[in-house]
């Protein structure tokens, strides 16, 4: 593949990302405050929000591993020297808002975690 063509799939890529952290943010904030409620026990509801703000995370984790796949692009007999400049180029153009968006996608993984597993204790303890 081409630079353009790769640059242009690694743009949808990122893109399509940014619901998903979205919604890895906006779901517990709205469970903490009580929105889509079934329960009257809110702590029991943002520590099950924990594990949609993981599946999230991972989620954008995993399209992160698929840009990191663009920037090495294979010819079909294997490297030529034009994949080498295309992936450096776009090594160059991307690196560092990747590595950015993956330790934000790690974070959110984590406190997702934190809020799975004692989210329930937090909110009861903080309301």
């Amino acid at each position: 593949m081409d630079f353009d063509s790769l640059d242009k799939s690694i743009k949808t890529e990122l893109w399509t990302s940014l619901p998903l952290y979205l919604l890895a943010i906006t779901i517990p904030v709205l469970a903490w405050l009580g929105f889509l409620q079934i329960d009257a026990d809110l702590g029991v509801w943002f520590q099950r929000s924990g594990s949609l703000m993981v599946l999230f995370a991972v989620w954008v984790e995993f399209k992160l591993f698929k840009i990191t796949n663009f920037s090495n692009p294979l010819s079909p007999g294997g490297q030529t020297w034009d994949d080498l400049e295309t992936g450096d180029r776009l090594k160059d153009k991307y690196s560092s808002l990747i590595q950015i968006l993956k330790y934000f996608a790690a974070l959110l993984a984590i406190l997702g975690t934190l809020i799975w597993g004692y989210g329930d204790l937090f909110r009861n303890v903080v309301a």
